[in-house]
């Protein structure tokens, strides 16, 4: 692909474009930081009216200030939305750089969905998405990733469109049906990170969501503290997507009082500085759930799989 030294870099988050930057990749650098796989994320008329309900629900989360995240939102934004609308009439290449997990592929197919919303098909758009993680990658290999890109084909931007649709529907199920109808390999890592997010859904019996299930397990041959049940979680998983605010925000709702999966050596609740060796154990609830004679459906807590809230 032809190469003028002008270029937008999207991609992830700070880490990731500190990885980019130090492989000595030139360019503007934008991070799109928002944990999609967690929270609401419903339809909106605008990039700037879910932006709004993402900083309220990442604020409510206790990860930061709403003020400064409505802030740090509509700067990406306007930076964003300024360099699609421009279009053919500038010589800029935007670059969308994401990995293969759940937590990118949700920010990727966001993005594509805005472009197609736009319309600005003669953009100079080009993608790079493999199966390894940026931060981890030496800058050897991201070098060859980076000259790796491919353009952005309208069957991509059209596909995930319709998987943004289907994400952010409020109809139970359709995020579903779509997975069960649609090839999408196109973008050839969107299946398997949509069928990760499905799993979310609590199950019909036990009424827990595979990360709760896991988390049952790892404490199955005795407790653990937040920092090894994190770890251990995370050996779980085929493509490790979970940052430990996720983690947490779970093992709080495991730890209830109506509900108590859980518990910990803590009298009070644990703050998030003293997750990592706070020792946490199954009871004998969560023991009767993971065996299956007991469900937890009656007293699961409200959760959202993009824009469908899943009500116990």
């Amino acid at each position: 692909m032809p190469d003028n030294g002008i270029r937008l870099i999207i991609t992830n988050g700070s880490s990731g474009v500190d990885a980019i930057r130090n492989a000595g990749i030139n360019g503007t650098y934008m991070s799109w930081d928002d944990v999609l796989h967690d929270g609401p994320v419903p339809a909106a008329d605008s990039l700037e009216e879910l932006s709004g309900i993402r900083a309220k629900f990442i604020t409510g989360r206790g990860w930061g200030n709403e003020e400064e995240i409505r802030d740090r939102f509509k700067k990406r934004d306007d930076q964003f939305l300024d360099a699609i609308k421009k279009g053919a009439d500038q010589p800029e290449e935007i670059i969308l750089w994401f990995e293969h997990d759940l937590y990118d592929q949700l920010q990727l197919i966001q993005i594509l969905f805005e472009i197609g919303r736009l319309q600005t098909r003669s953009l100079n758009l080009s993608m790079i998405c493999h199966d390894h993680y940026i931060g981890l990658t030496p800058v050897d290999q991201l070098a060859a990733d980076f000259e790796s890109r491919r353009a952005v084909s309208s069957a991509q931007i059209n596909m995930a469109t319709e998987a943004w649709r289907a994400f952010t529907s409020s109809k139970p199920g359709r995020l579903k049906v779509f997975q069960e109808n649609e090839a999408v390999d196109t973008l050839p890592f969107l299946s398997s990170a949509l069928n990760r997010m499905l799993e979310e859904i609590p199950g019909e019996k036990d009424g827990i969501s595979r990360t709760e299930r896991t988390i049952l397990r790892c404490l199955e041959d005795g407790p653990l503290s937040g920092g090894q049940l994190f770890r251990a979680q995370q050996k779980t998983e085929e493509v490790i997507f979970m940052g430990d605010g996720s983690f947490e925000h779970v093992l709080t709702g495991m730890l209830s009082e109506n509900r108590e999966l859980i518990k910990t050596d803590r009298e009070s609740d644990y703050a998030d500085a003293t997750f990592p060796t706070t020792s946490f154990e199954i009871t004998p609830l969560g023991g009767a759930v993971l065996a299956g004679s007991k469900s937890a459906r009656n007293h699961a807590p409200v959760r959202w799989i993009g824009g469908c809230q899943i009500n116990p």
